[in-house]
């Protein structure tokens, strides 16, 4: 016994499970096994065979495979996506599928044909990361795969995962991303850019968030100018980890520029690069590096941003570029927190949005003078109230006033503290208010695709029904690869709401479920449209899916808290909600 020993051996492991597989059974149990067990036969074990996996143990909805590859691992996943996609696309709403998949690689003990160990446990976490019809890996998987598939990375950054002691950094891949995946989108009629995460050359991974917050602020810059057209950072920070062809970002986001950089921090010296390239080309435009005292970031910022306005218009003036440009807080200490809970803001999960006050909150008590930190702290207050993640948002509602009040004080140049200040008066259900605030932040900023979102979303409940979809549009166009777009969709719904129009209202609410699967306030509305065409067996399904999702929903609790502003508007969706068989109280 003694001499005994453990068997091991370095695996790519993969995981995957269904979306929403216990409803679909309580539903239809016979239906949903045998439309599982065809999507095995015909998409997934023969695609799992190809590239090698050996399939460990199936438990219910789920699998577990073993790869020798981890290239192997991600290529199979890739294609059994593809594939699912493709089949959903013919099924009908109640015979579509979806997979959830997770890919790891460690060691694993090995135990007849199973396998044991942490890098079996985190594959079945990540698996629980990703999205639905998403991938998920480890960033032990990203580095051996990075540059050898074709698709696109997306950092997930640090996650705590269940039972395991140390944070994994993690990694969505996105399985419809390919160089013939869609067609192009069309350039703006104005310069439009777009400007990729400078990369961390430091070697510490603790910079990452100022190599982060240096692409931001230029972003933020270089959106103040009326004559550009800037892609959003959420979409354009889609890109971080991955080394994307720049003609393949010209083509994904519809624009002719791209900008470039790297950053490497040491002491309390920075070095920062940056390029700028004519995408549809690829020939490089201006090249530049900057050696300097960590003191003069923010002028290494502005000198940057003047230098692009050159290079892309000629006729654009220092001065104006000056002139736009905004100072960060004297504090970097205070600046980084800053940047930290930008990056938290913005993943828009109500987890991170909690992560997003506090560190916004430590920004203000470093650099109370910071004018960022507060317009930071009034969105993340405010997100949660506006996405119907809580029940009673007095209290977020009052601080997020305070805080953006207080922006506006030290800065009223501010696009954030003024949307905001809109977010605070759009949920207490003063829209006309919340109007004029979005009008003045768009001002400042014409490229702040939320702004342009919540603008769309606002003169809905004025029943300003062409006016909102055209802001809406201009919202995606802005930021196609958001991480707002259950946000983005949210408000689209609301338009044919008001507008009483219920086939489109059926359809937004189907598209709003689809993209945000575990967000009640999708499956209210979309309860509420299969009420209003009389499709009540549907409607009940769908209020099951809100209660799954927040026990204590009810018709008092939504009276209190959704942001519909036209009492007649809100009595109808409540009548719908009634007749969905939602409890009064």
């Amino acid at each position: 016994m003694a001499d005994e020993r453990v068997q091991r051996r370095l695996a790519a492991i993969m995981a995957a499970d269904v979306v929403g597989y216990s409803r679909m059974m309580g539903l239809e149990e016979a239906g949903t096994l045998a439309r599982l067990n065809e999507c095995r036969e015909s998409i997934i074990d023969p695609c799992l065979a190809r590239y090698g996996g050996r399939i460990v143990k199936t438990m219910g909805d789920g699998v577990l495979v073993e790869y020798g590859s981890a290239v192997d691992a991600v290529q199979s996943a890739l294609e059994v996506q593809a594939a699912m996609a493709a089949r959903n696309e013919q099924a009908s709403e109640s015979d579509r599928m979806a997979f959830r998949v997770g890919i790891n690689v460690g060691d694993v003990i090995v135990e007849g044909g199973d396998i044991h160990g942490d890098g079996v446990n985190i594959v079945a976490r990540l698996e629980g990361l990703s999205e639905p019809g998403g991938i998920c890996i480890s960033d032990d998987v990203f580095r051996q795969v990075r540059g050898k598939i074709e698709a696109t990375f997306n950092d997930l950054g640090p996650q705590e995962l269940k039972n395991i002691a140390d944070p994994v950094h993690a990694h969505g891949v996105n399985p419809s991303r390919g160089k013939t995946a869609s067609a192009p989108l069309p350039l703006p009629d104005k310069p439009s850019i777009a400007v990729l995460p400078f990369q961390n050359m430091s070697g510490d991974a603790e910079q990452e968030y100022f190599a982060d917050g240096i692409s931001e602020d230029i972003i933020t810059a270089l959106s103040r100018f009326h004559w550009f057209f800037v892609i959003a950072r959420n979409s354009s920070f889609s890109y971080k980890g991955a080394s994307p062809d720049v003609r393949d970002v010209a083509r994904d986001l519809g624009v002719k520029y791209v900008l470039e950089g790297s950053v490497r921090k040491g002491g309390n010296r920075v070095r920062i690069t940056a390029q700028l390239i004519d995408a549809t080309t690829g020939n490089h435009i201006w090249a530049e590096r900057y050696d300097r005292e960590l003191h003069d970031i923010f002028a290494v910022q502005d000198e940057i941003t003047e230098a692009i306005t050159g290079a892309v218009a000629p006729s654009f003036v220092a001065t104006e570029a000056r002139r736009a440009g905004g100072k960060a807080p004297e504090n970097l200490d205070s600046w980084d927190q800053v940047m930290r809970g930008n990056w938290h803001l913005w993943r828009m999960k109500l987890e991170d949005t909690t992560e997003a006050r506090r560190l916004f909150q430590a920004a203000i008590e470093l650099d109370p003078n910071s004018y960022m930190a507060p317009s930071g702290l009034a969105m993340a207050c405010m997100l949660p109230a506006g996405m119907g993640w809580i029940q009673n948002f007095r209290e977020s509602r009052d601080q997020a006033d305070s805080a953006a009040r207080r922006a506006l004080e030290l800065n009223d140049q501010d696009a954030l503290a003024h949307v905001a200040l809109a977010m605070v008066s759009h949920v207490s259900r003063d829209n006309p208010t919340a109007w004029v605030s979005c009008l003045k932040a768009l001002d400042l900023n014409p490229n702040f695709a939320f702004t342009e979102g919540l603008l769309g979303l606002i003169q809905a409940h004025l029943g300003e029904y062409d006016d909102a979809n055209r802001h809406l549009d201009n919202a995606i166009r802005l930021s196609p690869r958001d991480p707002a777009m259950p946000w983005f969709c949210l408000a689209r719904v609301v338009v044919p709401l008001v507008a009483d129009l219920p086939d489109e209202y059926l359809a937004r609410s189907k598209e709003l479920t689809e993209a945000a699967p575990d967000l009640a306030v999708g499956w209210r509305h979309l309860a509420a449209a299969y009420a209003r065409l009389d499709r009540l067996d549907e409607a009940k399904a769908a209020v099951g899916q809100i209660l799954r999702l927040n026990p204590n929903d009810s018709l008092e609790v939504i009276r209190r808290t959704i942001p519909i502003s036209n009492p007649d508007v809100l009595e109808r969706f409540l009548g719908y909600l009634r007749l969905a068989g939602m409890a009064d109280g």
